[in-house]
């Protein structure tokens, strides 16, 4: 079974350039999204306000490791990359899409 946890060690291990940012990431399951997400009407699989990693884990249940590997990875980016202090007065859902892209490029 597939774990976010093997995720922050593998990255940890593979990636030491991911290192600061995977280990700085609480993690914590949420069965209801934040109501920043609610508020944008996104499904629900997984956030960050760039101290936790939040995310649904019945979502995450069905992820392979590898995929696990990618979400911790591509959340520990946003982080990285500040998107959740440099939102300001944008809409956040075109933030959000936006900072996805960014990502998803990278």
């Amino acid at each position: 079974m597939a774990s976010l946890q093997q995720s922050r060690l593998r990255l940890t291990l593979d990636h030491p350039w991911l290192a600061s940012l995977v280990l700085r990431l609480a993690l914590k399951p949420l069965d209801e999204p934040p109501q920043d997400v609610l508020d944008m009407g996104l499904p629900w699989t997984a956030a960050t306000d760039g101290d936790t990693l939040f995310y649904n884990p019945a979502w995450v249940a069905t992820l392979s490791q590898l995929e696990c590997d990618g979400l911790y990875a591509h959340e520990a980016g946003h982080c990285g990359l500040l998107h959740h202090e440099r939102r300001d007065g944008r809409d956040p859902l075109r933030w959000n899409i936006a900072c996805d892209v960014s990502l998803n490029e990278w």
